[in-house]
């Protein structure tokens, strides 16, 4: 069983997000340091912990296709755990997570609280993956001091990840993610639309439905991005 140890806290404010994606989310993909084998990001609602487990999942898909994947949220988690607790195949479900998974990506962590089962089989899992030299990434809303219905023994487990704070980002960081994103999507836009979406959207999970929404809207009708169409490109979103 791998022993807790100190691991730093960044703390990306989001000022810095292709930062934060290429150190935490270029590691796990890459595994290129031991400190980012066990993350754990931590934020609150709305401040793109999902959508950069997305992203690590996504870019593991290109770089390692090999690499099997497995992403949970902390809910379906303990549902699957449950039903196999039931159908008395427990051993079935511990096989496929440690020994058919190569990266662990968990969300909802702070749903974990006052589930004593689930903290107890989860830190068997955590335990297994990290003594095979597998990778883990958890999120959740707070910060370790910040659980008061942890066991002992997952406190230590999470003690022992590298802990990435997470804050809401300012609006020139949206926007320039918005321009980010269109380029990658090769759409032509005048220079006014990322603040456009930046101004309707306001969040990073907002941002990326709105970035899905003009990805959609494009597939069948593709014309270049104005302040004129913008609005109605995203409508539902503005007034």
């Amino acid at each position: 069983m791998p022993s807790p140890i100190n691991r730093p806290v960044m703390t990306c404010s989001y000022a810095n997000a292709a930062t934060l994606a290429q150190h935490v989310a270029g590691g796990v993909v890459t595994n290129a340091e031991e400190a980012y084998r066990f993350v754990y990001l931590y934020g609150p609602a709305a401040v793109g912990k999902t959508t950069l487990l997305s992203e690590i999942e996504r870019k593991i898909g290109l770089v390692s296709p090999e690499k099997k994947v497995k992403r949970f949220s902390l809910y379906d988690f303990t549902s699957s755990l449950l039903d196999a607790m039931k159908a008395g195949s427990i051993d079935a479900f511990r096989a496929e997570l440690t020994g058919c998974c190569d990266v662990l990506l968990l969300d909802d962590l702070h749903f974990l609280e006052g589930k004593p089962a689930t903290q107890e089989e989860l830190a068997r899992t955590l335990d297994a993956l990290l003594a095979a030299g597998k990778r883990v990434v958890l999120a959740g809303e707070k910060p370790l001091y910040a659980y008061t219905a942890l066991d002992a023994h997952m406190t230590s487990r999470i003690a022992a990840s590298t802990m990435v704070a997470m804050e809401y980002p300012d609006f020139d960081t949206l926007a320039g993610l918005a321009k980010s994103q269109l380029l990658d999507m090769g759409i032509p836009f005048d220079p006014a639309v990322p603040e456009r979406i930046a101004e309707v959207t306001g969040n990073l999970a907002a941002l990326q439905g709105a970035m899905n929404q003009i990805r959609v809207q494009e597939v069948f009708h593709f014309v270049p991005l104005t302040k004129n169409n913008i609005d109605s490109i995203l409508a539902g979103r503005t007034e």
